[in-house]
């Protein structure tokens, strides 16, 4: 008796008795490729396929296997399906024809979402393949078959499927829900993102205000990040630039925003003494808002004087006392014993 019912049923199955399995069962393999090493993979394993809802979607479509690509018969399945990143989920055929594949992993809602792509013969990777490669693919079937590429990490062909259908593209096509999976790769400073912004409210109206508010949260935390964390920005509006328009958006996030383009401002005027008063004012706010500043304080490790670290282990302290066991916890603990040092 197995008893897997409150979550996805991964048996102990070798690739070729699953094939077999799912041949009799008139089911599809569901392959779980992984590494012992990778976070996002124990993360699935540990918190996403234990819920009875993935059991309850998984379990009747699928004979569900999972493999270590570093260990057993997962070093050949690894070569033999070209996996180089982790974790990779594999839907194949009973007759060992890889439908779709997924990289990466994620909350069970939009796991699943993903997962069914693979599902429909319209969305699963090896249709859109094949019409891809027969010539017969048109301009309206390339984001799905861009979106797909994205998802299996397979990036140089994504590249010229973007390319591609972006050529195709004309300023009307753009503005349309159906190119919105082309149009949010947009590269920040670029002539389309520049297009985005120019015309925020027929986007919200063709594909939604939550869409378009994760695109543009993304964009600017991403852009803001780089500039906090000293990396290159090549490319990018001017920081002071990015803070006009984020002052410009109408988005829930945008205190978010805000905030993060303070900690860039500091960073970038190594202005220590304005770090350590926000350092103390968040220390309030929630451990998200707070790990930016740790790293913060390395980069201003060599503006920050010996009066200021006693201030740091107080706040780091007063949020290490919130958190339960882990690996926050345990990275606050060691920033608490570095600033010490200094103090």
């Amino acid at each position: 008796m197995m008893l897997f019912a409150q979550g996805v049923n991964f048996q102990n199955l070798t690739y070729a008795e699953a094939l077999e399995k799912a041949k009799a069962e008139n089911k599809l393999v569901f392959m779980d490729c992984y590494t012992s090493w990778c976070g996002p993979c124990k993360m699935m394993t540990n918190e996403v396929f234990p819920q009875k809802e993935a059991g309850d979607y998984f379990n009747p479509l699928f004979v569900c296997v999972k493999f270590d690509m570093e260990k057993g018969e997962g070093v050949e399945l690894a070569k033999k399906f070209e996996v180089r990143a982790y974790p990779t989920f594999l839907i194949i055929r009973p007759d060992g024809t890889v439908q779709h594949r997924v990289v990466g992993g994620g909350d069970l809602k939009g796991f699943i979402e993903r997962v069914a792509k693979g599902l429909d013969e319209k969305t699963s990777l090896l249709y859109l393949d094949e019409k891809y490669e027969s010539g017969k693919m048109k301009k309206k079937e390339l984001p799905a078959y861009y979106e797909a590429l994205q998802d299996a990490y397979m990036s140089e062909k994504a590249q010229k499927v973007y390319d591609e259908l972006l050529a195709q593209l004309t300023e009307k096509d753009k503005l349309k829900a159906d190119y919105w999976a082309v149009m949010s790769s947009s590269k920040m400073g670029s002539d389309d993102f520049n297009l985005i912004l120019a015309n925020l409210p027929k986007f919200e109206k063709n594909i939604g205000k939550e869409k378009l508010d994760e695109f543009l949260y993304q964009s600017y935390s991403s852009a803001l990040s780089r500039y906090m964390y000293g990396r290159k920005t090549e490319g990018l509006p001017a920081l002071a630039d990015l803070k006009t328009q984020i002052d410009a958006l109408d988005i829930e996030q945008k205190q978010e925003l805000l905030d993060l383009y303070e900690l860039a401002d500091i960073a970038l005027s190594k202005d220590a003494k304005r770090f350590v008063d926000v350092f103390e004012k968040r220390a309030a706010g929630n451990l998200n808002e707070f790990l930016p500043l740790l790293y913060v304080a390395r980069l201003l490790d060599s503006e920050l004087m010996k009066a200021d670290y006693p201030r740091l282990v107080a706040a780091t302290e007063k949020v290490l006392g919130g958190l339960k066991e882990g690996q926050e916890k345990d990275y606050l603990e060691y920033s608490i014993y570095n600033f010490t040092k200094k103090a």
